[in-house]
């Protein structure tokens, strides 16, 4: 399915290289596959088309850590214009350069903003918790260690967006979650278990390759 995906991506990203969501597609596609000096350069590809736009080098960033490239994350992380996403991203950085204290205070300056974002903006009073980005802070908690949190923020998704934590056996910054008990039950909760995905028919075929059957 992974190869299906940046099959896809790539025929979209190279059909229509001006729109930065098809090499974000594209990039997060061969994050997902562990090929990472594609996904680098596909982000490349993105700062090159848009530059500091809001979340570009949030998931450059992203991907340098996942890559294994924490100062590297870092650099892009602090050029990042909003600041919710670069506290996010900075939050993993930084804990993964042994920078615990800077990680901590990241993650609580996040949680400061996203409560005035849904307290002032949304204007919500009640489930605060819930409507504070719970998929951002779950990828937080999985790729610093703190598996019950990460389960924690992970159900909270469950509740009112399923699709926000999009692939969770390929997400890349959930890999550390893999080898807990709790796992393969949460896969199953979000109906992405490897029995449930097996039962799900796709294989859509490319323009080319429709064109070619005729």
């Amino acid at each position: 399915m992974t190869e299906l995906a940046i099959r896809i991506s790539e025929y979209v990203a190279e059909r229509d290289p001006l729109t930065l969501w098809s090499h974000f597609h594209l990039a997060w596609s061969y994050l997902e596959a562990e090929r990472y000096e594609d996904a680098l350069r596909q982000y490349v590809e993105a700062a090159n088309l848009a530059g500091n736009s809001e979340t570009v080098r949030w998931r450059f960033g992203l991907a340098r850590l996942v890559a294994g490239d924490a100062e590297g994350a870092v650099r892009e992380l602090e050029q990042e214009p909003n600041e919710h996403y670069r506290l996010h991203g900075l939050s993993m950085a930084l804990h993964d350069l042994g920078r615990k204290d800077e990680s901590l205070a990241a993650i609580q300056r996040l949680k400061e903003l996203e409560y005035e974002y849904v307290t002032t903006q949304l204007e919500l009073s009640d489930d605060l918790e819930r409507a504070m980005w719970p998929h951002g802070f779950a990828r937080i908690y999985a790729w610093i260690g703190d598996s019950d949190e990460a389960f924690r923020y992970m159900r909270m998704s469950l509740v009112d967006t399923p699709d926000s934590l999009g692939n969770l056996a390929l997400n890349p910054l959930l890999k550390k979650m893999h080898g807990d008990p709790r796992w393969r039950p949460l896969l199953h909760e979000f109906g992405q278990a490897p029995d449930q995905l097996a039962e799900i028919k796709f294989n859509p075929r490319l323009p080319y390759e429709v064109s070619a059957a005729n």
